[in-house]
């Protein structure tokens, strides 16, 4: 009777340890499957991480039992080795002593620098969000800011000067906007600010059902010019009632009805098929304008998806991850919970660059973090 239960017990945690196994096998096919058509598999990319470590705990429980299974997932996890560096870095690459033509490299999404509040705060005008913001980048001083999401209120008599005070506190700095959405004098979009003269600008369309948008500039380093793109891709779009049926399940969800938690995944699961779906014809377009530039690219930007995605692959196919090339650390941008956090922030260069230092700032003035990197022009 023993040796049945044991194989009875066993059968019952081989199942769900194939099932773990099915789907990391199907989180490494993201990067080449167009989400559109696959979007169980994009959705396996964007939950890598935690598919990995279910994984991870089946390897433990099966050598805890002195048994050859733990060989199933541990195979499958050395597969796939090569993406973990895209999920942590242990090492830093320094910037070393002496580097000449080295330059500073900032983007960030800014939630149109408090104008309308926090999550927890919609609707009403954060100052301290939009100073703290300001503040960071005077400290930071960048020689690149990309950002996203950016407020401008072309009202010479606003009580919320956001270009001008980021001019200010920026030294010597030239900017150039892509604010194709207005409401009064408000303006918002993308903005990009530079100590480096800008010898041309431009926009790009994504011919895309999104309010989402991407530009470009060409900036003068040295004897180089570089192109420098600033972009959003679609986002979720996901409402208060989304962000807290994302915490009731995590701390209450013995509370949620079954009716309640089937409304709402349902409603989640759509937005997200849209956004992959989405992503993936912005990707192709703005590849085909990297791929086109007359000179050497710096794409900056909210993505909007992981780095098992198909979105992800089409850029790292062009270009280098700074993150995973000098970055320490997990370096997640977006947390919509205590237990849900993602890399959805990047700043890429072109192959020939080289970069240092890549940092995750821990800076929560936006729902955002920012990120920033030097890149050496070789």
């Amino acid at each position: 009777m023993a040796k049945n239960k044991f194989s009875l017990s066993k059968i019952l945690l081989l199942i769900p340890n194939i099932l773990a196994v099915v789907l990391l096998l199907m989180a490494y096919l993201a990067d080449y499957f167009n989400p559109k058509a696959y979007f169980w598999v994009a959705l396996c990319g964007c939950l890598y991480p935690y598919i990995l470590i279910v994984n991870l705990l089946f390897v433990l429980l099966w050598i805890f039992r002195k048994n050859k299974l733990f060989l199933l997932s541990l195979i499958c996890i050395l597969i796939g080795f090569g993406s973990l560096k895209r999920i942590y870095q242990f090492t830093s690459k320094q910037l070393p002593e002496g580097v000449e033509n080295t330059f500073k490299v900032m983007s960030y999404n800014v939630q149109v620098m408090g104008l309308y509040g926090n999550a927890a705060n919609k609707g009403e005008i954060s100052y301290n969000q939009r100073d703290s913001i300001v503040d960071l980048l005077k400290n930071e001083q960048p020689a690149i800011l990309c950002l996203q999401e950016f407020y401008s209120d072309n009202n010479p008599k606003t009580t919320f000067p956001t270009t001008s005070l980021i001019k200010k506190n920026i030294e010597k700095t030239n900017a150039c906007f892509y604010m194709p959405f207005t409401r009064g004098s408000h303006q918002y979009g993308l903005a990009i600010f530079t100590k480096y003269p800008v010898v041309r600008q431009g926009s790009i369309e994504f011919q895309t059902p999104s309010t989402n948008l991407a530009m470009y500039a060409d900036l003068k380093i040295g004897k180089d010019t570089v192109r420098v793109f600033n972009l959003h891709f679609q986002s979720l779009h996901l409402q208060k009632e989304d962000y807290i049926f994302a915490q009731q399940a995590v701390s209450d969800y013995s509370e949620l009805s079954n009716e309640a938690i089937a409304k709402n995944s349902k409603r989640i699961l759509r937005k997200m098929k849209k956004g992959f779906a989405v992503r993936a014809e912005q990707v192709k377009i703005l590849s085909r304008h990297i791929q086109s530039s007359p000179y050497k690219a710096v794409v900056c930007g909210d993505f909007n998806d992981t780095p098992w995605s198909f979105t992800y692959k089409q850029i790292q196919n062009l270009l280098t991850d700074t993150y995973a090339e000098s970055g320490k650390g997990f370096g997640n941008t977006m947390q919509f919970n205590k237990w849900l956090s993602f890399r959805i922030d990047y700043i890429f260069c072109d192959k020939s660059f080289k970069s240092y230092q890549f940092i995750t700032l821990p800076y929560k003035a936006s729902d955002h973090l920012p990120v920033s990197v030097y890149l050496d022009i070789q």
